[in-house]
């Protein structure tokens, strides 16, 4: 019975792992699409206020882009929080 727990044990911790391995690694790839989704949020403000004359925005405009950026920061936010918390968990769940 002793040897069947051990290895029950086992697998538990290998399977645990390997969740705590998928979860950090969504949470680090929805970390990077908020990443990618900033940087172009980032550049298509740098083309709006360098850009031809002709292509700026209007003065009452130019909240909307804040307004991607506050919604992508808040994902990157959870992200990192959900990283965080599943490192956390992995840390503790190595100790004997």
């Amino acid at each position: 019975m002793c040897s069947t727990w051990r290895v029950d044990l086992a697998a538990l911790q290998k399977e645990n792992e390997r969740v705590q391995t998928l979860e950090m690694k969504t949470a680090l790839a929805t970390s990077e699409e908020a990443r990618r989704r900033l940087e172009v949020i980032v550049g298509q403000l740098r083309h709006e206020k360098f850009g031809a004359r002709s292509e700026k925005l209007h003065s009452n405009q130019h909240h909307l882009p804040l307004e991607e950026v506050e919604i992508a920061q808040g994902v990157l936010d959870a992200a990192q929080e959900t990283a965080v918390r599943n490192q956390g968990v992995t840390r503790s769940s190595r100790t004997p």
